[in-house]
């Protein structure tokens, strides 16, 4: 039997998202209401391309399951200073060891 909780998607910290390009967008931490932060890892260039809050429906619907290695370079790029500067300096108030934590 399908339970209703099973149909509805729900984002949690720690889903991945495909945006634009090879980006891939992790959720954070709830902010307010149906808004979650999140911040955006270019995967190619390995850098943050973006930090910030978005509503619960412009994330997508589909999430996508990080690989071993995909971590590894999200972990690495989270070593870079210039990338601690610009996740910790916005107005999103998210701090790098949050990130490391809903990485594990």
């Amino acid at each position: 039997m399908i339970k209703l909780k099973d149909l509805i998607t729900e984002v949690k910290p720690g889903d991945a998202y495909p945006s634009i390009g090879k980006e891939i967008d992790v959720v954070v931490d709830k902010f307010m209401g149906n808004k979650w932060k999140f911040v955006s890892f270019n995967m190619v260039r390995k850098y943050v391309s973006g930090v910030g809050v978005s509503p619960e429906n412009i994330l997508g619907k589909k999430t996508i399951k990080l690989s071993s290695s995909q971590k590894n370079i999200m972990k690495k790029i989270l070593k870079n200073p210039q990338d601690i500067d610009y996740i910790e300096n916005d107005a999103a108030n998210i701090k790098v060891r949050d990130i490391l934590r809903v990485l594990k």
